[in-house]
């Protein structure tokens, strides 16, 4: 949680974090395997879902230091 405070991420976000089961299929031990996946996952649910894209989004660059259009588009 200090990291999240740190960060300037709010106790939602860590509640998030702890039942992410929907975005847990693309979670792995190495993030290169996962990055493109999530950045497509989340740029395709972003018009029917703007809550659960924008949310999401904001901890993207957290785990990949690239924004979710950056990494959707390098690959």
């Amino acid at each position: 949680m200090p990291t999240l405070r740190k960060l300037g991420l709010s106790e939602k976000y860590h509640q998030a974090l702890q039942r992410y089961s929907e975005v847990a299929p693309y979670r792995s031990p190495n993030p290169f395997q996962t990055e493109f996946a999530f950045a497509k996952w989340l740029v395709e649910v972003r018009e029917d879902r703007p809550e659960l894209y924008a949310f999401w989004s904001k901890l993207f660059p957290v785990c990949y230091d690239r924004t979710v259009y950056e990494s959707a588009s390098i690959f």
